[in-house]
């Protein structure tokens, strides 16, 4: 039998050690690597638990809740209703509490943003007379650290929130649940991603005095505004709703 094998060049798919690899193309061949590692990086416990995940009855309350999950999304309803400081509408906040995103974390292992904000808003809070002070009083157990998501409430980036910080309220009409997040810095220095000097604190200090203040009362006048409805205008006229977002801001 004839076979024109050998006189073709090699294209060889590697799965396993890159060494192979890498012998290979020194001797130029083509190589595609196949990036294998077993499931679970072979831990037996870990391998254990997604089995049972993938078993039939565990795989259909998994799929009924993410149907769930997304028809709630579709069916909402959520209309901002009003806007007012976190101490006074977000369940379970306190004076001393500092609120963030992500899952519970404490001082010592929170990443540098983070740490800016926090620090930030202890310093905005009055609970320290500067940066340095507001590090160890952070560090002291006298401020209670708290995920947003316990509290009903989305914090974007380092999703820093304190008690004197103006929120908004929406309302999920068709629900009827409530939930809460702070006021945008918009695009300067901000405390969300970090920055906390003191023209960071000062704009936050004019959002608590003025700003704030003013957006409630107007919510008080105008009544509820149904976001779902905004958001699809803006998307139509060629925001993306996110940092694009002029036309919603018009709007």
């Amino acid at each position: 039998m004839k076979s024109g094998l050998f006189k073709t060049d090699l294209e060889v798919v590697n799965i396993g050690l890159e060494m192979f690899r890498n012998d290979l193309v020194k001797q130029g061949t083509k190589v595609n690597q196949v990036k294998f590692l077993p499931p679970a990086d072979g831990d037996e416990e870990v391998l254990k638990a997604l089995d049972y995940l993938d078993s039939d009855p565990i795989r259909r309350k998994i799929e009924a809740a993410n149907k769930e999950a997304v028809e709630r999304i579709i069916n909402s309803r959520p209309v901002l209703v009003g806007y007012d400081k976190a101490i006074n509408v977000i369940p379970g906040m306190k004076k001393n509490m500092i609120i963030h995103a992500g899952p519970p974390i404490a001082w010592e292992n929170m990443c540098g943003a983070m740490k800016g904000a926090v620090t930030g808003a202890i310093v905005f809070e009055g609970l320290a007379g500067d940066i340095e002070e507001a590090e160890k009083v952070a560090a002291s157990g006298e401020i209670e650290f708290s995920p947003c998501h316990e509290h009903s409430t989305v914090g974007s980036m380092a999703g820093v929130t304190s008690a004197s910080m103006y929120v908004h309220i929406v309302e999920n009409k068709t629900y009827g649940n409530v939930s809460y997040t702070n006021l945008s810095e918009q695009l300067s220095k901000i405390l969300r991603m970090g920055a906390n000097d003191q023209s960071v604190i000062d704009r936050l200090i004019w959002m608590r005095d003025v700003f704030g203040p003013m957006l409630k009362e107007a919510m008080e006048i105008a009544g509820e505004i149904d976001l779902r409805l905004l958001l699809s205008q803006a998307l139509h006229m060629g925001d993306e709703c996110h940092n694009r977002n002029v036309a919603g801001t018009t709007i």
